[in-house]
């Protein structure tokens, strides 16, 4: 934090002012003078300021610092805008900014007061004082409220909160750069800085494209040249960003009219580049730069993506770094933004903030009351954070299938909890999770089974309706259509596992293969045949022995699924096997004691990227996902065999992979692998691992997270499953042992203490979404309260009518 005791004499000396805007040529003489006193970024050049006053139709004021002597110490343009805040207008000063989205489209950032080297902190803290008292200065007459600063660094965050203002922070983001200085002075090429992969990646692109000449990166020779490479890096930028359905930087036309601009006025005097790379006749990619003090901001690009399976963007950026580097230049900065590639190829990063300010004796009062969670539910979908409406200049947009409370209802909350708008396309249209507040749209598909071209038709609408960024299919009754059907869907971003791991773990005896060769234990078991007696398998297995379908749900009937059975009796494994037409659909597999552990991923290319362990608390006896379960810390061994399956089937997605374990003797044994969005998915969320907003920064942001710490002895319950489980484990326990079962009830009753603590959370209720888990709640009691009236008498059932 900045010391407010220092430098107080030189507060004394400096007077602020609002001053009216002079002529142009004026300015720039104030401006520029100052500048070469000043240590600015681009975004605080007379070059960027002189073309948004010329472009934005702005009317700002001009704020003044000046010495007692009259030399001129700090500036600032300010300009006044309404905006509407919770159905009401408020005043607000736009710092360089004009509070329009179309124009503010641009994104300023490094953005703040152009001040002295040797005196901005003094002139930075005393024109945060004027602002707040400027009412009683000379007669001035303050109109505005809020002040919004858009792209500041934390020294000038750390001013703002040290002054008379609340802060409201809107939005943080990271700003990742290259200390091209430092490895200057290590006497290394750019490259050997890397890690190995990103450095093998960039060779590897590198010797694929010499196959079409020579690589040559160049800047543009002249003005013509430099708009001639404009146009292109235009053309491509759009075409990747379409590609995606996003409209793409210049789908605005103010923001390709400032950049021209810019061009025209900045290039002849070397303070923008545009460069080009190139492999002989074959365009590599376009890169738009900044360049002002040693420093190159890379303001805006363009790849070719001919060639799907390289990485234009890695291999350019490469290149033009060792070009600044060639050239004495010390940082190169990528501005802000997340992306996988910044990440690796960047020695550092520092945060720049976007905050609304207000003078502390009009705190934000309304604004803290609509943030807290117990007020959030009655606002209605339409209150979508302001860090969500300015992560970027078009709204994010995805389509979730499926219905249930537990992976569609997290997946919801997930992504509508980022800002990110979420459609929804059900089985069940009376399903609880539908009354989430995070969806915007319900779409209706017809059934697949009945009619395949209706539903590919009708999903082929809804996804070109609305441009979605991502869909995600939360159960196989989507994924398997989906899957078959993927080259209908080219170019839709769709959440689904890559062909390997489909095969791989959609056939239960395909990862029992996959299990073998990849030295991960499983249970004794082989493929059902036509010869196989129920006497046979019990002295070959052994009771109990479970008998599984190869695959949950077929292609002809994805709307019904295929259970597994446990029999423990050779009478029901004789009336099993007589149900049985198509033997080699299904395989057995002997028993193992122990209960369930859940070790779920996000991967991609082969490598875990977030992991998370959790443990069955209760599950049913005859088999089947559990109701109540644990978070645990990741267990080395059973981590290191999902390693291996996913290295092996070079997974890229989610997914949770199903385990047996014995804690007397800590073996344990796979059993299936969900390679989807799974049914205990809201503890993880809980917990700390947001897995499906992981999963959205992977296949749209193309974000790899780091890996993330989590919460471990957290508990997670889905309250119908848990009762219906409990009363059915109590009912089996009753027929072999009542003391055994009234023990049993009695532990279960003793856990749902566990509800009075923060240590429990349930699926369907959230305080921020509350309306899914009343619903829910309110139908398990409907069907609780009609099973018990159907046991009453009958004349109690008809006095109770009267």
């Amino acid at each position: 934090m900045i010391d407010l005791s220092s430098q107080a004499s030189a507060l004394e000396d400096l007077l602020v002012s609002f001053e009216p805007l002079p002529p142009l040529k004026i300015l720039a003489q104030m401006w520029q003078a100052l500048e070469k006193i000043s240590n600015p970024s681009f975004f605080q050049s007379w070059y960027w300021v002189r073309c948004w006053i010329e472009t934005s139709g702005a009317d700002p004021r001009l704020l003044v610092a000046r010495s007692s002597k009259g030399a001129i110490l700090g500036l600032a343009l300010l300009h006044e805008a309404q905006k509407r805040q919770y159905g009401r207008k408020v005043s607000t000063l736009y710092l360089q900014e004009t509070g329009v989205p179309e124009i503010d489209s641009i994104y300023i950032e490094y953005n703040g007061f152009l001040a002295a080297t040797a005196h901005k902190e003094a002139v930075t803290r005393q024109c945060f004082r004027y602002l707040a008292d400027s009412a009683q200065i000379d007669g001035f007459k303050r109109s505005w409220q809020d002040i919004r600063l858009s792209g500041i660094d934390a020294f000038t965050k750390d001013l703002a909160e040290a002054s008379n203002y609340s802060v409201h922070l809107d939005e943080e983001r990271r700003s990742y750069f290259i200390d091209v200085d430092t490895i200057r002075l290590s006497e290394k090429k750019y490259l050997e800085t890397l890690s190995r992969n990103t450095r093998q990646r960039i060779n590897h692109a590198r010797r694929l494209y010499e196959k079409y000449g020579e690589i040559e990166i160049r800047r543009a020779a002249d003005l013509g040249e430099a708009v001639e490479f404009f146009d292109r890096l235009k053309v491509l930028h759009q075409n990747y960003w379409h590609s995606k359905g996003n409209p793409g930087a210049f789908s605005s036309q103010y923001f390709e009219k400032f950049q021209r601009k810019l061009l025209e006025t900045a290039f002849e005097n070397d303070e923008i580049d545009v460069l080009r790379l190139t492999a002989g006749e074959e365009e590599i990619g376009y890169l738009l730069n900044f360049v002002l003090d040693r420093t190159v901001y890379q303001y805006q690009s363009g790849f070719s993506y001919a060639h799907p399976k390289l990485i234009p963007g890695y291999l350019t950026h490469a290149l033009a770094v060792q070009y600044y580097m060639d050239r004495e230049f010390a940082t190169y900065n990528f501005l802000a933004g997340e992306n996988q590639q910044k990440v690796s190829m960047c020695s550092g990063s520092e945060t720049l903030y976007w905050l609304t300010i207000r003078d502390r004796r009009k705190p934000y009062l309304f604004e803290k009351l609509t943030n807290l969670e117990f007020v959030k539910p009655f606002l209605g979908t339409d209150q979508i954070s302001p860090s969500a409406q300015n992560a970027t200049r078009t709204l994010k947009k995805a389509l979730v299938m499926g219905d249930d409370v537990r992976s569609f209802l997290g997946t919801v909350r997930s992504l509508g909890r980022q800002g990110i708008i979420v459609d929804a396309c059900p089985f069940d249209i009376g399903s609880p999770a539908l009354r989430s507040r995070y969806l915007r749209k319900i779409h209706h598909l017809p059934t697949y089974a009945r009619d395949p071209d209706a539903w590919i038709s009708a999903m082929r609408r809804i996804i070109q309706s609305d441009n979605y960024d991502l869909v995600i299919p939360c159960d196989d009754r989507s994924i398997i259509p989906l899957m078959q059907h993927r080259s209908k869907f080219d170019n839709q971003n769709i959440a689904l596992p890559n062909k390997k791991a489909f095969e791989c773990f959609y056939d239960k005896h395909r990862t029992r293969l996959l299990a073998e060769a990849s030295d991960v234990p499983i249970a004794p078991g082989r493929l059902l045949n036509e010869n196989d007696t129920a006497a046979t398998l019990e002295a070959e297995f052994g009771l109990p022995l479970a008998v599984k379908p190869r695959r949950s749900y077929l292609l002809d009937s994805p709307d019904r699924r295929q259970g597994v059975v446990i029999c423990s009796s050779l009478e029901e494994l004789k009336n099993c096997l007589r149900d049985i037409e198509q033997h080699d659909a299904f395989f057995l597999e002997g028993f193992f004691d122990g209960y369930g552990v859940g070790v779920s991923i996000l991967a991609h290319n082969g490598h875990v990227l977030q992991a998370f362990e959790h443990h069955r608390v209760q599950e049913p006896l005859s088999g089947g996902g559990s109701s109540y379960r644990v978070s645990h810390a990741l267990s080395q061994p059973m981590l290191d065999c999902v390693k291996r399956l996913v290295a092996n089937s070079d997974y890229t997605g989610v997914g949770m992979f199903e385990f047996r374990f014995d804690s007397a003797t800590g073996a344990f044994i796979l059993l299936e692998v969900n390679a989807r969005l799974w049914g205990s998915l809201p503890l993880p969320i809980a917990a700390g691992v947001d897995f499906p907003y992981l999963l959205y920064r992977l296949l749209v942001d193309d974000f790899e997270e780091p890996m993330q710490s989590y919460k471990v002895g957290l508990y997670g319950r889905n309250v119908t499953a848990d009762f219906y489980c409990t009363v059915e484990n109590f009912s089996h326990l009753k027929q072999k042992n009542k003391i055994a079962a009234l023990s049993y009830l009695c532990r279960s009753m003793l856990q749902w203490l566990r509800v009075l603590t923060p240590n429990e959370k349930h699926d369907s209720f959230s305080l921020d979404d509350p309306c899914p888990g009343f619903r829910e709640y309110r139908d398990l009691f409907a069907n609780f309260g009609g099973g018990i009236r159907k046991r009453l008498p009958i004349p109690v059932f008809e006095r109770s009518k009267r």
